[in-house]
């Protein structure tokens, strides 16, 4: 029978899921997604993720700042750990030893486009608190 893979945009798209489920044999599998992110939203998550890691940096004494030379520097990629913690709160867990606690869950890849839009709000509202251009990133 092949694969698959129909939007349910209207009524007439339901009818059409019914009917493909009716011919498919025992043991077929059907999987039912929600409406994720976009390719140009996820484009411009990383653009607003590199943005922010270039400008940022941390220190004891200033914590998160601009502008400072020395410091560290965290990856785009840990930036958006950051930011869905922020967005989503996180769950935890111990490390082998229980000195540690290791964060879990932080897929954007299964977000919807309204949590990607409010991740980037979220993202944008940080970089005005400290004065870093992301408004211009498309």
């Amino acid at each position: 029978m092949g694969q698959h893979t129909v939007q349910i945009k209207c009524e007439a798209d339901k009818v059409e899921c019914k009917r493909l489920i009716d011919l498919s044999p025992i043991g077929t599998y059907v999987r039912y997604t929600r409406n994720v992110r976009t390719i140009p939203q996820n484009s411009r998550l990383w653009a607003l993720l590199s943005t922010i890691s270039v400008a940022m940096r941390w220190n004891e004494f200033e914590g998160y700042h601009t502008g400072l030379k020395s410091g560290e520097k965290y990856s785009p990629e840990e930036w958006k750990d950051y930011f869905c913690h922020m967005l989503r709160g996180n769950k935890f867990m111990p490390d082998e030893h229980g000195r540690e606690q290791i964060p879990v869950g932080m897929s954007t890849r299964s977000m919807t486009k309204d949590e990607h839009n409010e991740l980037q709000a979220l993202i944008e509202a940080f970089a005005v608190r400290f004065g870093i251009g992301v408004r211009e990133i498309t």
